[in-house]
């Protein structure tokens, strides 16, 4: 089961949010990924800095 994590407030128009079964390298969490594929932000919860990281872009 992945997780039940929420995504902080988003733009809606900048981002999307696509809930996935978890990926056994990566483990359970919320993820960004950068529109490169690369994994921009991880953490086990949006508190963990997600929008501060998404305030950058």
């Amino acid at each position: 089961m992945g997780s039940v994590a929420e995504p902080p407030p988003l733009d809606r128009e900048a981002a999307r949010v696509h809930r996935i079964p978890p990926y056994e390298p990566y483990g359970k969490g919320l993820f960004l990924i950068r529109p490169d594929g690369y994994v921009g932000w991880a953490g086990v919860d949006a508190r963990g800095g997600a929008a501060e990281y998404l305030a950058l872009a």
